[in-house]
């Protein structure tokens, strides 16, 4: 039987489109080049469970040909419906199978291994992970070094600790394959693509 959504509960999307997806994956751009630097994202307020730089995002990269996987929080309520009726997208609880997944919570070891991690041929036919934080102050203090870095930048992060770090340091390693990050506090996203390579901050 095919649910029925009543539209009047889903939130709104981006109130420019064309515009907004633009400005929003400019910012992506942005960000993903410099690592480790604190990018605004305009376009989009944000919902419940779903921060503005997070929802800009989700709207810009996801349609009809792309997968997202969301975890159990998040599953079956409104920002599924949000994301499906606004995006097009397959949604699925499998993290294997997904282009991209939404994270409230970070990812851990296993779901940086159970992620696709492309291969040698098409090492872009990998995961993104578009993880939420609480800020981008009072975290563990880690030094990011790599493409798109002028020596090393310090960034810290709220809600990362030593086993996001460990996870990552393993995931970077493993270039040309690995997973790209996209860090989303408010309206800021921090880009961390599988380039950068972390220490922890002396």
């Amino acid at each position: 039987m095919t649910e029925i959504v009543k539209l009047e509960s889903i939130a709104d999307g981006f109130v420019s489109p064309a515009q907004d997806a633009q400005a929003a994956y400019r910012g992506l751009l942005r960000a993903m080049s410099r690592p480790g630097v604190l990018v605004g994202m305009d376009g989009h307020a944000g919902l419940q469970d779903v921060t503005p730089a997070a929802a800009s995002i989700l709207l810009t990269l996801l349609d009809f040909d792309t997968t997202l996987y969301l975890g159990e929080e998040l599953q079956g309520g409104p920002v599924e419906a949000w994301i499906r009726f606004h995006t097009g997208c397959r949604v699925t609880s499998a993290l294997s199978g997904a282009d991209f997944a939404l994270f409230v919570k970070p990812p851990t070891k296993e779901d940086f291994q159970t992620a696709r991690q492309g291969d040698p041929k098409y090492p872009d036919q990998s995961a993104t992970f578009i993880v939420q934080v609480s800020s981008f102050t009072g975290g563990q203090g880690v030094r990011l070094e790599g493409p798109g870095i002028d020596g090393e930048v310090r960034t810290e992060v709220a809600d990362l600790g030593p086993d996001f770090w460990e996870a990552w340091r393993a995931n970077s390693a493993q270039f040309p394959l690995g997973i790209d990050v996209m860090l989303c506090s408010g309206a800021d996203v921090i880009g961390l693509p599988r380039t950068s390579r972390a220490k922890p901050d002396a």
